[in-house]
């Protein structure tokens, strides 16, 4: 989602799953490419949501500079870690149980979180408190713009929304060596098939909660703001788990069931064709770490 509140929240998911799940021959260059194009895809993601004036822009330029600073240095050797430990602890394992896929479910949770802490937008409430007025009009028109655009996507998408998300979830380990059988792919489309939500859900969960911020953002002279503000902003990573716990919960169990069984079905190929590119993504995320970024 190309938009200001809703665009934030894909975007650590988006780096971690492509990390996770690219491994075509030119993967470096796929992520490479695509990691050092993410501060102006953020600073442009922040920016088309209202006319910012010099100092506001030089906040949002600076605040994902140092975003991506932090996240190089830190947080991409996080993620090279971790996919090591996923490749030994559940790839690898023949004999992976329910303990593995709680860990490794977790542990991406946690390092999600990590990047949230840093993340400019969930730093910004000193920029919302100095909006006027028209930026603020602004934000508020351009969010229903985006719901209205998203929503008509998804309509458009609704029949046979499953069977594509399974296609594509196919076609994305297909990459990494992971050919899956008839079998496991339904085990996939069965896991789809009980989760709660999703999209839709997702979606209207994130429209209620931008619009709730909207509220606040017009009474942003009132004394309160900035401590209601940022607790309001404070959300956004969860807004599901806050929002719909029972929807989460259930979605959580259902996809540690989905991968339980989908990791204990793979053969021995699948694993350790599996594992070998995971281990070269880890190396390759420890490359990028130590390097500077590319100018410009």
């Amino acid at each position: 989602m190309n938009f200001f509140f809703s665009r934030i929240r894909p975007t650590l998911p988006i780096i971690a799953g492509m990390i996770l799940l690219s491994g075509c021959a030119n993967t470096a260059l796929v992520i490479e490419t695509y990691y050092g194009r993410l501060d102006t895809r953020l600073v442009r993601d922040f920016k088309k949501y209202a006319d910012f004036d010099d100092e506001q822009t030089t906040w949002i330029e600076d605040s994902v500079s140092g975003f991506m600073v932090w996240h190089r240095s830190i947080q991409l050797p996080i993620y090279s870690d971790y996919i090591l430990r996923m490749r030994d602890r559940v790839v690898l394992n023949q004999d992976v149980v329910e303990q593995d896929i709680t860990w490794m479910m977790n542990r991406f949770l946690d390092i999600v979180d990590l990047g949230f802490e840093r993340f400019p937008f969930l730093k910004s409430v000193d920029l919302m408190q100095g909006l006027s007025d028209d930026q603020v009009s602004q934000v508020s028109r351009q969010t229903d713009k985006e719901y209205k655009k998203y929503r008509k996507k998804f309509e458009a998408r609704r029949r046979n929304y499953r069977d594509k998300r399974v296609e594509r979830v196919s076609s994305i380990l297909k990459r990494v060596g992971l050919d899956l059988t008839d079998g496991q792919r339904q085990i996939i489309a069965d896991g789809l098939s009980e989760r709660h939500g999703d999209y839709e859900e997702n979606l209207e969960v994130w429209y209620s909660w931008a619009k709730r911020l909207i509220v606040t953002l017009e009474d942003r002279d009132l004394p309160g703001f900035y401590d209601e503000a940022t607790r309001q902003i404070a959300q956004y990573p969860r807004l599901m788990q806050i929002y719909r716990p029972e929807d989460w919960q259930h979605n959580y169990e259902v996809d540690r069931n989905t991968l339980l069984r989908l990791f204990r079905d793979l053969d021995s190929m699948q694993r350790e064709g599996f594992a070998e590119e995971l281990t070269s993504l880890s190396e390759l995320l420890g490359e990028m770490a130590g390097r500077e970024p590319a100018a410009g």
